[in-house]
């Protein structure tokens, strides 16, 4: 006797399939082919221009195109490496006055602490002092004990540091490389793959994802722009030295999900606030309410409708992205979203994605 499979039983298993596929792409099949998507993102950015110097400046289509990808790569190594410099440098400022800050954080602390412990002290009627040595001994034993373990663990630190700037190099030489021959070949490649069986479902999956995924892509990096922007300004008119460093740690903290630029803006208002400070105050807290202001205002212009995704599901895409990938997860856990819903509403037979996408 034939027994048919319930069709919740079916788009469960089917639902399962496509996530374990796709989660396993993403962990060990995507960090491999990253520079070579990389490339063919960036050549097809340089793709205008080489067609107005082959039209308008009458340049043979090869020479346009090779001229296109180095100054294309030229722009982005200069400003990278501008920016790279600028945070370098403030970051080695920061080193050389580390002692400095180290000391006003200490004598603020033990203000703070003695006060505690003079309540303490008065409520458990112990002798004046009795809890603040206990506190003072604690905290040099906590303090000595990450000393240490920082000095134990620097050679390591510094062999991770050295393979990362290797990695990352190479990982540059390799989309350099890659622009350059897929610019070559880049007409024999569409032709091939426009010929294929799976140019139908790959290209109905790449179009979703570029209409979606790339959306999203977009917001979160023009925002992380754009806050970077308001961050470093504000911290550059209250004269903060390590404007730049400071801004671009708060813009990325800013777009993972629940914490926000408020964590450092409001501490930051209620000290100068305190410290009697109100112009300082107010400018950060400003700069708070602008970063908030950034962000939903550019999330509804440039993700708007084109996701036709909840916003609940972004942010549960979100959370489990950085549980499962890490920082990255910000950007791969809804774009692998976008990724399953696409599949799973997708007519393998007639290899065509079905109109309705609303039922997620």
């Amino acid at each position: 006797m034939n027994r048919t499979i319930h069709p919740v039983y079916k788009s469960l298993i089917k639902l399962l399939i496509i996530t374990s596929s796709v989660y396993l792409s993403f962990k060990y099949l995507l960090p491999l082919i990253w520079p070579f998507i990389i490339a063919c993102i960036l050549v097809k950015m340089a793709s205008p221009f080489m067609i107005f110097l082959h039209n308008k400046c009458h340049i043979p289509q090869k020479f346009a195109s090779l001229v296109s990808v180095l100054l294309l790569s030229a722009l982005i190594i200069g400003i990278f490496s501008l920016i790279i410099v600028k945070m370098y440098n403030q970051f080695q400022l920061f080193c050389s006055n580390y002692h400095k800050y180290h000391q006003f954080l200490c004598n603020n602390m033990s203000v703070f602490l003695d006060n505690i412990s003079r309540r303490i002290d008065s409520i458990f009627r112990f002798n004046n002092g009795t809890s603040l040595s206990f506190l003072l001994e604690n905290l040099q034993m906590i303090e000595n004990a990450v000393i240490d373990k920082i000095y134990d663990n620097a050679g390591s630190y510094l062999t991770k540091l050295f393979s990362f700037i290797a990695k990352f190099i190479v990982f540059l030489f390799i989309i350099f490389i890659s622009m350059i021959i897929y610019v070559k070949d880049r007409a024999c490649i569409n032709e091939q793959y426009g010929n294929s069986i799976i140019y139908k479902p790959v290209h109905t999956i790449l179009h979703t994802l570029k209409t979606s995924g790339l959306a999203y892509i977009k917001a979160q990096l023009v925002i992380i722009a754009c806050n970077w922007i308001v961050c470093s300004t504000s911290f550059l008119i209250i004269h903060n030295p390590y404007f730049i460093l400071l801004g671009f740690i708060i813009s990325v903290v800013d777009a993972l999900p629940i914490l926000g630029s408020g964590i450092f803006f409001t501490p930051l208002g209620i000290y100068y606030i305190i410290a009697g400070n109100y112009f300082y105050a107010a400018i950060m807290f400003t700069s708070y309410v602008i970063t908030l202001f950034v962000r939903e205002i550019l999330e509804a212009r440039l993700i708007g409708a084109s996701m036709d995704i909840l916003p609940f599901f972004i942010l549960a895409s979100v959370y489990i992205g950085l549980n499962v990938f890490g920082v990255s997860g910000i950007i791969l856990g809804p774009f692998a979203l976008i990724l399953i819903k696409t599949l799973y509403q997708m007519d393998f037979n007639g290899l065509t994605c079905k109109k309705d996408m609303s039922s997620i």
